[in-house]
């Protein structure tokens, strides 16, 4: 037997002896214990080579508030660390005879409990807890956002309560992009918006509405967006903009938000896009509310 075959033995038997203490109690406490033969593929975050033995993976997913799980490749002296479970991810639970696969046996973080850990849905959620989540605020991962927002799951469902966002318009040469409770506004369907234009945006919401402009492009002073923190023009006026610069964000202090559009009849410009949201308290089963604010989407 040639040395490689030997040191190779002694890390197997050293692998067998770690994850068998894994797996017994430990002061009457449930371990974990790892699965021969398995991984988990698609939500590895991290690699790290160099990793002679398996407790070299678990103490760098201790020190990885992502890290939820991890797969040792004893073939090739590796840590892959998960940002899911299997319980969270079964279909991505697959047979692998140069792994083990490991699921993190002390202080987890319960997936969606932080921004650094969405989940994609309230119902992942419930997986990765072994359907023992409770319903509450949780951190979702909205990927046409490309950020993680804070919402309400109803573990019963396991839906999130959701928002939404009813918008109106008076000009056809406008578009309007909608997705529930967020949205875009585009003053033209064309590359340069109309003269003689006076369209308005009506939009009605069950919670405040913030109005974020992404494109701005109209003739100084003659060509302008009113913006009305309420249902119609005899609402407060928040601003008025023209220009080539970007206005402010703006967020209504009720549920409706009424804008305005209005060229003159000689220069044409590429005109405005923004985009709107929701945002509200987190809702609860019931109507209450819990302090605080939260961004919920569709």
């Amino acid at each position: 037997m040639n040395f490689e075959k030997f040191y190779r033995i002694l890390i197997f038997l050293g692998l067998i002896e770690f994850f068998l203490q894994l797996s017994i109690g430990e002061l009457n406490e449930e371990r974990e214990a790892s699965i021969l033969g398995m991984m988990l593929e698609k939500h590895i975050f991290k690699k790290i080579t160099g990793a002679v033995f398996g407790d070299v993976c678990l103490r760098d997913c201790y020190r990885d508030v992502r890290c939820q799980s991890f797969n040792y490749v004893f073939t090739q002296d590796m840590c892959e660390l998960s940002n899911r479970t299997k319980e969270a991810r079964p279909e991505d639970f697959i047979p692998n005879s140069e792994r083990y696969y490991f699921r993190r046996d002390k202080n987890r973080v319960s997936l969606g409990s932080i921004p650094d850990l969405p989940a994609k849905s309230c119902k992942e959620i419930n997986n990765s807890e072994e359907g023992r989540a409770v319903s509450g605020k949780y951190w979702l991962d909205f990927s046409i956002l490309e950020i993680p927002v804070l919402a309400y799951c109803h573990m019963e469902t396991e839906v999130q309560v959701q928002s939404f966002v009813t918008v109106s318009s008076s000009c056809a040469n406008s578009s309007t992009v909608l997705s529930g409770s967020s949205g875009i506004l585009y003053s033209n369907k064309a590359q340069h918006y109309s003269n003689h234009m006076n369209c308005s945006w009506s939009l009605l919401s069950d919670n405040n509405i913030m109005l974020t402009f992404f494109k701005f492009d109209t003739e100084w002073w003659y060509d302008f967006v009113n913006v009305y923190d309420g249902r119609s023009t005899s609402s407060p006026l928040i601003g008025r903009y023209h220009g080539t610069s970007l206005p402010p964000v703006v967020t209504s202090s009720s549920n409706q938000l009424f804008i305005t559009f209005t060229s003159d009849l000689s220069v044409r410009k590429p005109g405005f896009g923004a985009s709107y949201r929701v945002v509200n308290e987190i809702r609860l089963i019931g109507n209450t509310s819990l302090t605080g604010k939260g961004e919920s989407f569709r």
